[in-house]
């Protein structure tokens, strides 16, 4: 059998590709779409938020077809290999438009290559998170095999971030505002062609690692999750697979612990991509930053978040999951909302302080992630159905609907404030982004903070759950007539398994 650590890198690497394709469309699709292109803010805007729309409502559609495909190759593992190519291509399409005359040309291309890039990365992303929940039937490496996947995320950001900036900075030679259109448009395509080669690498390396982490269950134990674990007894119809997939949806709106965190979690959500969204537009046009300078900052943010992450999780291990949550998102809300409005133009020193305090905080943000798991398993007890992609698909739409939601609100910010781009800014608009930047972000930070409280769950319910989970699954495989693993065989598959066939009993 691999061994367990190698398999937790190999399935987080994966993440390192995601990342890096996220993180650069984040921090650059928005003004390059608006400095580079021509288009206006509102309009960008508008096409940004429903392409991201489009992709939250295919969200859990993806999930609940991974849950039940059945193939030699596993029911995850297909639709992450054959999504990176797609991802890929998509990506380079949408840094490579063509010239464009009119605002309704450039929208619509926006549009529908967005939409492209947004339908790939739901292929790869909603199996490969519920793939994470199925590498092992101990809950308690479950942060750890979460953590593995926030580090291979960092890195993927820092790709996102660092190789844009070196590729626009050569082409360039100076800021942003310096470079000419045609240049930056091909830099910007390059960059975006060397993250689509990470993404696929990364891709193609968690589908080797993880072979036979997801293979289906066996007949018996398929035909229990038609039937609702009803027995699986010959001659009952089994349910299509439309009214399985209501009946998860029905269970999880009853899930209140979920309908809380989720509610948190959006919310905080929002904040974190409207503070992508106008990152280079508060570095260049309210701190006159150059590009350089601007990637220094970021990297340096990045850096300290991926340092941090042993640190959350050694907390989290000792006071559980909630107050640290809780602490670290307030005190990037509170670090945000006093920091960035004072920051002096052309000086480097608050916002490298900034992205200390910042990196260190939102590194708190590996543990939603895992109190997802958690709830997961809650629901699992409560229904004896295991149900992860259609929990981890409604967690992604809900991420990309909250994302789509704050560029809209970018667009029409920076349109309502007077933001022209390429010139130097009036003082009211100056003073305007640097308000949306900090207490505009650190609104959404502190209120999904205090809603983290409401969430009931807390560590000694979580070990319950896991308990009851424990005993239905040695009363159906006890020590004595646990059969041998096959090569490659996961034990993860193998506790779903058991405990689907405890349900029909």
């Amino acid at each position: 059998m691999m061994n367990k650590h190698l398999l937790k890198a190999g399935y987080g690497v994966a993440e390192t590709g995601l990342t890096a394709s996220e993180v650069l469309i984040r921090l650059y699709l928005l003004i390059f779409y608006t400095d580079i292109v021509g288009l206006e803010p509102k309009l960008a805007g508008y096409a940004a938020a429903i392409a991201i729309v489009w992709d939250a409502v295919i969200d859990p559609l993806m999930g609940n077809i991974s849950d039940r495909t059945r193939s030699r190759f596993g029911k995850r593992r297909p639709y992450i290999a054959i999504g990176s190519i797609l991802l890929a291509g998509s990506l380079v399409f949408l840094f490579s438009p063509p010239h464009l005359e009119t605002q309704s040309g450039k929208f619509w291309f926006l549009l529908i290559s967005y939409m492209l890039v947004n339908t790939a990365t739901t292929v790869i992303a909603i199996p490969h998170a519920a793939l994470g929940s199925e590498l092992t039937p101990d809950r308690d490496e479950v942060t750890e095999i979460y953590a593995w996947r926030l580090i291979s995320g960092n890195l993927g950001a820092i790709l996102g971030t660092i190789v844009p900036g070196i590729i626009l900075t050569q082409s360039s030679g100076a800021t942003v505002a310096a470079g000419n259109a045609p240049e930056r448009s091909e830099a910007h395509a390059m960059a975006a062609a060397i993250v689509a080669i990470v993404i696929i690498v990364t891709a193609i390396t968690t589908f080797i690692v993880t072979r036979g982490a997801d293979q289906p269950s066996n007949e018996s134990g398929n035909a229990d999750r038609q039937t609702g674990g009803q027995g699986g007894k010959e001659g009952k119809v089994a349910r299509s697979a439309a009214a399985a997939h209501l009946d998860g949806l029905r269970s999880l709106l009853r899930n209140k612990p979920f309908l809380t965190l989720f509610s948190a979690y959006l919310i905080a959500t929002i904040g974190v991509n409207i503070n992508s969204s106008f990152a280079f537009f508060y570095y260049k046009y309210r701190l006159n930053l150059t590009e350089a300078d601007t990637q220094k900052i970021i990297a340096f943010f990045m850096v300290v978040f991926t340092l941090g992450l042993a640190g959350w999780i050694a907390v989290s291990n000792r006071f559980g999951k909630k107050i640290p949550l809780f602490a670290g998102t307030l005190g990037l809300g509170v670090m945000t909302a006093t920091g960035y409005p004072l920051f002096s133009p052309g000086s480097m020193t608050g916002p490298a302080i900034a992205g200390i305090l910042g990196g260190i905080f939102v590194g708190s943000i590996l543990l939603l992630d895992a109190w997802l798991v958690d709830v997961v398993d809650y629901d699992e007890v409560k229904t004896r159905q295991n149900r992860p992609g259609l929990y981890f698909g409604i967690w992604k739409m809900g991420s990309k609907a909250a994302r789509a939601l704050a560029v809209a609100i970018s667009g029409i910010l920076l349109s309502a404030i007077g933001f022209q781009p390429n010139v130097t800014q009036t003082p009211e608009v100056s003073w305007n982004l640097a308000l949306v930047f900090g207490p505009g972000v650190a609104f959404f930070f502190i209120t999904g903070a205090i809603l983290s409280l409401n969430v009931r769950l807390d560590e000694a319910r979580v070990k319950k759950v896991r308990r009851i989970l424990s005993r239905r699954t040695t009363r159906i495989n006890p020590p004595s007539r646990r059969r041998v693993h096959k090569p490659h065989a996961h034990a993860g598959g193998l506790a779903c398994r058991s405990i689907s066939r405890y349900a029909r009993e």
